[in-house]
Formats: structure tokens, sequence, C-alpha cells
């Protein structure tokens, strides 16, 4: 049986999340950094990623590795302990006025949907963040 490209696609995003959440206790390391959510308030690690994989931000981030942008784990020990974090990234990612340039030497805007839902935003910055 041959499958079609969204559906290995989709099947490939599926087994990246669990393997995301399986190794990667994202609520544990959410207390510990200076970036804990509100009381109450849960990481969705699956529903983030697959945030990330809609909007095609593995293409340039890595949890851990450098690639046309700082790894999620970087950007998470660069606003650890610092209470404008949440806001700067809303900002940044949302805006779309930063101005990226990637390694061939183009520069392009950052991307990303701007018609998704706040929440869906705000919980895939705590998911950064708990890098």
């Amino acid at each position: 049986m041959q499958m079609n490209h969204r559906t290995r696609t989709n099947i490939l995003a599926g087994m990246m999340a669990g393997a995301i959440i399986l190794f990667f206790p994202v609520a544990a390391l959410a207390d510990d950094n200076g970036q804990k959510a509100q009381a109450g308030e849960q990481i969705d690690a699956y529903e983030a990623v697959a945030l990330a994989n809609r909007d095609n931000c593995w293409r340039c981030h890595h949890l851990t590795k450098k690639k046309e942008g700082p790894s999620y784990k970087a950007v998470a020990e660069k606003y650890r302990g610092k209470p404008e974090a949440i806001d700067k990234l809303v900002k940044h990612i949302t805006l779309g006025k930063d101005v990226i340039k990637l390694s061939d030497g183009h520069e392009e805007l950052h991307k990303f949907d701007k018609k998704r839902p706040p929440e869906e935003i705000r919980n895939l910055i705590l998911y950064i963040l708990a890098q």
C-alpha cells in the first residue's frame, strides 16, 4: 500500500511529537526555569509540536541544535528568569516584522501564521521556554 505525502508527513509528525513528549518532561522543566506557567496552566507539548509542524518552525529551529535559527533550548536559556520573555516572544512570533538572515545570505521576514489563537501561541512559547 502506498501512502501519499500528507499521510507520511502526519505519521512522522505524530511520531516526532510522541518522542518529544516521551523524552522531554516539559511540565517538570517548566517549574525551574523562571518561566512557570500561570497557576493551573498546563503546557500541552503535543499541541505545541503540532503547531510548530503546521507553521514549519522545524525548518529553521531544532530542540537542541542550531539550524538556521537558534535551538529552542538556546532560546530558553537566553530568556531564563526574564519576566518579559513571554511578551517579547509573542511579539517576535506574531508580528512577523523581524528580519532574519539565513545561512545562504538572503534575508526574510520571520514567518508565522498570525491567525492562530493566542492560547496556541502562548502554549508554544511556554513549551519553548521549558526546554
